[in-house]
């Protein structure tokens, strides 16, 4: 389970926040997401916490952000060296998601 903790104004276009007592179970830990913009683009950035690894994705379809996440860290993690058996580990244990505020 991965836990996404959102700013405020994210999590008003992600949905209601979950349980805040649950803890990632991933070996990158809760991901921080806050949006910004660059002149015309909506972007959200996320900064695991355990390792500082940014990623960056477009704000499109915000109610669907764990998917994206999961669309875009496996290229990023093997772009890095990390061996695909860990890459997969990480992306069963990042099935789940819980967003906070």
């Amino acid at each position: 389970m991965v836990v996404i903790r959102c700013t405020q104004k994210l999590l008003r276009r992600v949905g209601p926040p979950g349980d805040p007592g649950t803890q990632s179970t991933t070996l990158l830990g809760d991901w921080f997401a806050h949006p910004f913009s660059v002149g015309r683009r909506r972007l959200v950035m996320l900064v695991s916490e355990r390792t500082r690894l940014p990623l960056v994705l477009p704000a499109t379809g915000m109610k669907h952000l764990a998917g994206h996440i999961a669309d875009a860290l496996p290229g990023v993690l093997e772009g890095l060296g990390v061996g695909r058996d860990v890459v997969l580990k990480e992306m069963a244990e990042m099935e789940t998601t819980v967003l906070f505020g």
